[in-house]
């Protein structure tokens, strides 16, 4: 797939004017995703919206500090003489040992395939699996309780609103700007629907 159409649309207003590797391959990573998983543009606009700012625009897929003085950040022992912290990690920074327990659970079945984030956490970064993991996060509720057809559905579309799916009301506006930029991109791209259509 080409996806000049997109990133010419986000590189000036999203990415300062460039778009490197870094940043481009989790974008088309997120967007195989929605594809695979036959999401509109809007859940996918606001997909990338959030992973774009829970990341740094792609800078950070591990908590700065990784979860020092928090207690999800405390080593815990896995197993004889090693020890993991359950920090954030990902596109959506995924914390607690449970959340990465039930992620694996939901990971492995989706996927086909045995996804252990409990031994081998550093796998949430993967773009692949990365990927996966906040779309099975944001389709399903299980960051927060809510989820994407909450807010963006066929009666509706409040990006505003939606930043409740990931971390209440913390810089809706801002992540709801970035959801119209990467919507404006998707309809470029033209391989996918809108929620109305």
């Amino acid at each position: 797939m080409k996806y000049q159409p997109f990133f010419e649309v986000v590189e000036k207003p999203l990415y300062f004017g460039t778009l490197p590797g870094w940043q481009s391959e989790p974008l088309i990573a997120l967007v195989g995703e929605a594809v695979r998983r036959n999401r509109s543009i809007e859940h996918t606009a606001y997909v990338l919206a959030t992973a774009h700012h829970e990341t740094g625009r792609f800078k950070f897929t591990h908590e700065l500090g990784k979860g020092s003085g928090r207690d999800y950040g405390q080593k815990l022992l896995i197993m004889r003489g090693q020890y993991v912290r359950y920090y954030g990690r990902s596109y959506v920074q995924l914390t607690w040992l449970a959340n990465y327990a039930r992620m694996s659970i939901r990971l492995s079945m989706d996927l086909g395939r045995e996804i252990d984030l409990v031994n081998n956490p550093d796998l949430a970064v993967m773009p692949e699996i990365a990927s996966a993991i906040i779309w099975e996060g944001m389709i399903g509720g299980m960051f927060t309780g809510k989820n994407l057809a909450d807010y963006v559905n066929g009666d509706r579309v409040d990006y505003v609103k939606a930043r409740k799916i990931v971390n209440g009301n913390d810089k809706a506006k801002k992540i709801a700007g970035y959801a119209e930029q990467f919507e404006t991109a998707l309809r470029a791209l033209n391989i996918m629907k809108g929620v109305a259509a």
